[in-house]
């Protein structure tokens, strides 16, 4: 078996998508919502600005991966986003 357990993408438009899929069924989650330099563990960094690194942390989704999936959950996933219009 494998042991992966995020799978995430990228989207100017996250929290449309997230709305989205949600409303037809699929939960996501946002990891790491917070840019590393912004955490509290590196509060020598807070007030220093990485612009990449703080559009990465609002653009990232994380989409359902896990090992009880079945195909037909996979393709409805798939289906969705490749259907949804920004």
């Amino acid at each position: 078996g494998h042991v992966w357990h995020l799978f995430v993408i990228r989207t100017s438009n996250r929290n449309k998508l997230q709305k989205y899929l949600f409303e037809n069924g699929v939960q996501t989650i946002i990891h790491y919502p917070i840019p590393p330099h912004k955490q509290e563990g590196y509060a020598e960094f807070n007030k220093l600005s990485f612009p990449i690194t703080e559009q990465i942390a609002d653009e990232v989704l994380s989409l359902p991966l896990s090992g009880v999936l079945n195909l037909d959950q996979i393709n409805i996933v798939v289906n969705l986003i490749n259907k949804w219009k920004k």
